[in-house]
């Protein structure tokens, strides 16, 4: 019953239990936390930034093909709010696929090239959801990739997270 149940898991969203933390099936285990140790400005334009290469990067000048990761944070207030160094808890995890070819956002395209019969494009992403008492607002961290086929197609390791974060932040992962 065990190994049916994790052949679907496997089959279904490409998670492993148990897995090494260096395998993109490695499963972000809630209790671990995410420090932040610069600050980060966020645009009033946006509810978050996007960091690749330990940089905080505008969206269009991400590589969506190369792991990246998004800081999100509630509702923008209009105004240009500053996420402080800090510790962040991480109280659960998730893996997903988003299909990224999505026709009412070109600005989502701008790398897509489709064919007839091939599959479209898709984001593999690991989504952890976080928690500070003295910074609320501070909602989520998904780190991401896309990926052209499912055949090929991997989450984000821990060790990608961690290149992806640079000295911006690092993550101390929890015992499983």
């Amino acid at each position: 019953m065990t190994r049916m149940l994790v052949a679907f898991m496997v089959l279904l969203i490409g998670y492993v239990p148990g897995a090494d933390a260096d395998s993109p099936n490695f499963l972000i285990p809630a209790g671990s936390t995410l420090v932040l140790h610069q600050d980060i400005a966020v645009s009033p334009a946006g509810a978050g930034v996007y960091i690749q290469d330990g940089q905080v990067k505008n969206f269009l000048a991400i590589t969506q093909y190369y792991p990246h990761c998004v800081l999100a944070i509630a509702q923008s207030s209009g105004a240009t709010q500053t996420v402080h160094p800090g510790e962040f808890l991480i109280y659960r995890s998730r893996v997903e696929i988003d299909p990224v070819a999505d026709s009412a956002d070109p600005a989502r395209n701008r790398d897509i090239t489709l064919d007839a019969g091939a599959e479209s494009p898709q984001m593999y992403e690991t989504r952890m959801y976080l928690r500070s008492s003295s910074q609320p607002d501070v909602r989520s961290l998904t780190c991401q990739q896309r990926e052209d086929t499912a055949s090929d197609a991997n989450y984000v390791s821990v060790r990608q997270i961690r290149k992806v974060l640079g000295t911006l932040a690092s993550l101390r992962l929890a015992p499983p």
